[in-house]
């Protein structure tokens, strides 16, 4: 994370766009504002680019720059270009379009502790909500909960899950699961 004189700058590139928990990472260790410089081809761009970017501005809180390249290159190459500017809650502030050229956006970062308030607070709900909903199944009899660790992956080493445990046959075709096997719902 750069130091910057409003606040600090998260620095990344291009493909790093997919890793959340990097975007995460930085904002963790202060950055509200995020950089995210690419290349991507045109029709990546246009499948992923405008919702990776927005989704690392929410889930980080953060203002998200992303300066796209863009135009025809050596043997074909086409990049998409749509240069971004993203606010902490995934609004889009300026785009820059396909043709080369330099935009502005009005940059406000009381907006970063604004957004990862509500975030907080959605999710700590989100949470609440869970815990109620598991718990009212459980008590009607039509999930039971083993906190047992087992092992997930190839490997079988290194992680941890939980299961949700469907008691009867019938209940595992209505949810469509393995009648052997419980339902994963986390990895720890």
């Amino acid at each position: 994370v750069a130091a910057t004189p409003w606040g600090g700058l998260g620095l990344t590139i291009c493909y790093d766009v997919r890793f959340a928990y990097l975007h995460r990472a930085l904002a963790q260790a202060g950055a509200v504002m995020l950089s995210v410089p690419a290349a991507f081809t045109v029709p990546t761009g246009q499948a992923h680019w405008h919702v990776l970017l927005r989704a690392r501005a929410i889930e980080t809180g953060c203002f998200v720059f992303a300066p796209a390249q863009t135009g025809e290159h050596a043997e074909g190459r086409k990049t998409y270009g749509h240069s971004l500017i993203i606010a902490p809650w995934g609004e889009i502030l300026a785009e820059g379009g396909v043709e080369p050229g330099v935009f502005l956006a009005e940059i406000d970062t009381s907006k970063v502790e604004a957004a990862r308030k509500l975030a907080d607070e959605a999710r700590r709900r989100g949470q609440e909500a869970g815990r109620k909903a598991l718990e009212d199944a459980r008590q009607k009899g039509q999930f039971q909960f083993r906190t047992a660790p087992f092992a997930v992956g190839k490997s079988g080493t290194g992680r941890l899950g939980v299961r949700i445990e469907v008691p009867s046959t019938a209940m595992a075709d209505q949810l469509d699961l393995p009648k052997d096997q419980g339902l994963v719902i986390a990895d720890v």
